[in-house]
């Protein structure tokens, strides 16, 4: 009977919302190489001057699907998983190195904390669980009941940037096997704006792996590959490397007379939350104690800020360097559209990502 309700209930994890186009984005997004439909109106035609979709709708039509992938092993008390391409790219004392690609997950998720419910997707009948957390044992020996229990990830408590590794490992198997955790991420979380689970079927010394990570923002350093559009923009990503180094090269910009400069911060965030508002707020803060840049070989030089502007982690209070316009203004421009049209894979469905998402902004050689 167990069996049955799991079967039941797995395949109840495939319903989902329907999403949307963007119309508002279509020429954007035409001129990115996207081909993209015409939004149906009620009696199915296309519609013009429909508003902006709800919150973090794709731009285009996809499957709908709600079930968090992942894969079925062998238990291990200890973190035997590959890493991020990102997790290992500062050494101490060295300008931070810049990563290979982007990463890819299981489920991109858009908010800190970061908060997944487990519960018993079946019949309550003693089933106990081991979470694991990027390595952590969360808990040991969770005891699952239908209610579940919600927990929530933050940095202090091992959220990073890059992948990162959940881990449900079955302990035991309840008065009627198999041991069957159900896992459920909220929808105001997911990057699909949809509500997310998985009842498993896990015999005794079999884990659940699935991996989550933030939406990574990228600008290419040498050349162009995806998410990069246009073309490389070195100056700029040299800046961004300088300041997330470890510890962060000195800010060399030259001062406004009479002014202090921004205090260099022990450590530059890479996950950024988005917050296109205020931007204009921040840099004339971030930028107000530096003159004007000199221009180099009679080619005009900006003030460029890390973390950029259009995110709250920049406080006013930015790493400056003066560099080639050109390049500021182009690599703002390149990430600003990827923020605005989102996709994981290259030729993926495209999302926009808004006000309170959290990214991971990293540099690509």
């Amino acid at each position: 009977m167990k069996r049955l309700y799991l079967a039941v209930a797995v395949l109840l994890g495939f319903t989902s919302a329907a999403a949307y186009i963007n119309s508002s984005n279509l020429s954007l997004l035409r001129e990115l190489g996207f081909t993209l439909p015409a939004k149906a109106g009620p009696g199915g035609s296309p519609t013009s001057g429909s508003s902006p979709p709800a919150r973090r709708e794709p731009l285009e039509k996809v499957p709908d699907s709600n079930r968090i992938d992942g894969q079925i092993v062998p238990s291990s008390p200890t973190d035997l998983r590959e890493g991020s391409p990102t997790s290992d790219d500062v050494t101490a004392n060295a300008v931070a190195r810049p990563a290979t690609g982007v990463a890819t997950f299981n489920t991109t998720i858009l908010r800190r904390p970061f908060k997944v419910r487990i519960y018993d997707g079946a019949f309550q009948d003693g089933d106990i669980v081991r979470v694991t957390f990027n390595g952590r044992t969360i808990n040991p020996a969770l005891l699952i009941t239908n209610a579940g229990q919600t927990f929530e990830f933050s940095e202090a408590q091992g959220l990073k940037r890059g992948v990162n590794l959940l881990e449900i490992a079955a302990v035991n198997e309840g008065s009627e096997p198999p041991n069957t955790p159900s896992i459920e991420y909220s929808a105001d979380q997911t990057l699909n704006g949809q509500l997310l689970k998985q009842t498993l079927g896990l015999n005794p010394g079999q884990s659940f792996v699935t991996t989550v990570g933030f939406p990574q923002i990228a600008i290419c350093r040498t050349r162009v590959r995806f998410p990069c559009l246009t073309r490389p923009f070195p100056e700029s990503s040299q800046h961004v490397l300088e300041a997330i180094g470890n510890p962060p090269e000195p800010i060399t910009a030259a001062l406004r007379p009479g002014r202090t400069g921004n205090p260099l911060r022990a450590r530059y965030p890479r996950l950024l939350t988005i917050d296109r508002d205020n931007a204009t707020t921040r840099r004339r803060r971030s930028t107000a104690a530096y003159a004007p840049c000199p221009a180099r070989n009679g080619q005009r030089l900006q003030r460029d800020e890390y973390p950029p502007a259009a995110f709250l982690e920049n406080l006013g209070s930015g790493h400056i360097k003066c560099i080639l316009a050109s390049d500021n203004q182009g690599s703002g421009a390149t990430f600003g559209i990827q923020i605005g049209a989102y996709a994981e894979v290259s030729g993926g469905t495209v999302y926009r990502l808004d006000n309170g998402d959290t990214i991971e902004f990293i540099v690509l050689d």
